[in-house]
């Protein structure tokens, strides 16, 4: 029984994984929304009071959506030498929003937390220039800081507060699981963990035609 039992558990992941493996989008966008679905393993989230948070993995093939055209066609030394322009680094988007059905507000998040303009400011640049400190990336026990950071600040954006991050770590970390650390002592949530299993093996098919 137990044996059997087993074997059953044994073939629904691999259907799950081949089922992952094999799934094909047709547009940037398909593809961006199979990321940002949860249950494919990339996006993480917690709420802690009115405050949520977003932790999202983008593997290589993501960040080069911006570089590549739907409608043409790519050789595959072209993809291979985008892919190596990236190394083995880790790209990962961090979001802080505001998610309570309590309240209502319509503007900045950061407008929240500060009392005059001049708090304002020194607000502004702690997010532009300093969220690199309080990020890191744990890879077994080594402990990485990002190697490169970008505040995305826009008003479109609204009460969200986004922040890209790339950690240069081994190519040989696809195949552990990492966890994503938030030392929050800005919007006071403490410490955030945001733990990802080994994902490699489960990215879809960029929505291009590569000969």
């Amino acid at each position: 029984m137990i044996y059997r039992i087993r074997n059953i558990v044994l073939f629904i992941c691999l259907f799950c994984f081949l089922a992952c493996n094999n799934y094909h989008p047709k547009t940037k966008r398909e593809y961006r929304a199979w990321f940002a679905n949860e249950d494919n393993g990339f996006l993480k989230k917690k709420q802690i009071g009115y405050l949520q948070f977003n932790v999202q993995y983008r593997p290589i093939d993501y960040m080069l959506l911006n570089e590549l055209e739907e409608d043409k066609s790519y050789d595959k030394n072209q993809i291979d030498t985008l892919r190596k322009s990236y190394g083995s680094s880790k790209y990962f988007l961090l979001e802080v929003g505001i998610d309570d059905e309590d309240m209502t507000i319509n503007e900045d998040m950061t407008r929240l937390m500060i009392n005059n303009y001049k708090e304002f400011q020194e607000l502004i640049t702690t997010l532009a220039f300093d969220m690199k400190s309080k990020v890191s990336l744990q890879l077994g026990e080594d402990t990485y800081e990002p190697s490169i950071y970008h505040f995305e600040r826009g008003y479109e954006l609204g009460y969200k507060q986004r922040f890209v991050f790339a950690f240069a770590i081994p190519s040989e970390s696809d195949k552990s699981e990492f966890t994503f650390v938030f030392d929050d002592d800005l919007f006071d949530s403490g410490i955030n963990k945001f733990k990802f299993e080994a994902l490699s093996n489960i990215i879809p098919s960029l929505p291009i035609e590569i000969s």
